[in-house]
């Protein structure tokens, strides 16, 4: 965006003239995405002593802002000559802070944001001694590009590998020696994820009832609950005549149900 007292004249902002200035700035915007904002509606934006009104001060944003780029003359402020000297150790840096707050949040709102990457529960220590001892070493062979420093890396590297491979082994046999297969389904699920580093949500394993693929809660819930319900009326010998008895039993069963995460 340009804004400024250019002092160019064109007929395309309201001047009977044009001048060198005036011929420059439309060469910029013929060859340059650049919209002028102008309207024979608006107010000129500086009288000369003889009375004329003119508009010296352009506005230039880009073709992709103009949509959403507004122009507004104000009244000319008193003082218009700055008598009075002003103090610049009031507010040193609240102009500078309040672009850099600005320039943050358009960067949060257009940037993509990394995802950081959770602790690894089998990483300790001597990896990550063996993981400093593999980056200095690949440091040298980049500084000195010989064969010898270059081997080192290497067989640094592989070092690391298979260290990191057994304590991924060793952590897997821990897991699997102290799992409950009756009791800890979820967290077997979820344990391939953990252990590859991907703590992603795991996705609940649909239900098909008959031609039908029941997804959410409600549905898995309902069909659990009729299930139950159907089971309770054979073996009580309940034969239920009435809706509002089906309807508060069957909504019993759905609560109890969908309260229990497992």
């Amino acid at each position: 965006m340009l804004l400024g007292d250019f002092n160019a004249h064109s007929t395309r902002w309201g001047y009977k003239d044009t001048n060198i200035a005036g011929k420059e700035i439309e060469d910029i915007l013929n060859s340059n995405p650049l919209v002028l904002i102008y309207s024979n509606e608006d107010s000129a934006t500086y009288l000369h002593y003889n009375g004329t009104r003119t508009t010296p001060d352009l506005l230039l944003p880009s073709s992709d802002i103009s949509e959403h780029t507004l122009c507004k003359i104000i009244d000319d402020p008193e003082n218009e000559l700055h008598t009075s000297p002003l103090n610049f150790n009031q507010h040193p840096d609240k102009l500078c802070n309040n672009i850099t707050s600005i320039m943050i949040r358009c960067a949060k709102k257009t940037i993509p944001q990394g995802k950081t990457k959770h602790y690894r529960v089998f990483w300790y220590r001597h990896l990550e001694k063996l993981k400093r001892k593999r980056d200095a070493l690949r440091n040298t062979a980049d500084q000195t590009g010989r064969t010898k420093d270059v081997k080192a890396w290497r067989r640094q590297s592989a070092v690391l590998r298979q260290v990191l491979l057994q304590a991924t082994r060793a952590y897997f046999d821990k897991f699997i020696s102290n799992i409950n297969y009756k009791n800890d389904s979820q967290r077997t699920f979820k344990f391939p994820g953990d252990i590859q580093n991907n703590r992603q949500r795991p996705k609940k394993e649909p239900i098909r009832l008959k031609n039908k693929q029941l997804t959410t809660d409600s549905e898995i819930a309902n069909c659990f609950a009729s299930v139950e319900l159907r089971k309770h009326h054979r073996i009580n010998g309940i034969e239920p005549a009435d809706e509002p008895y089906f309807y508060f039993a069957s909504h019993f069963y759905v609560d109890k149900f969908a309260a229990d995460e497992s």
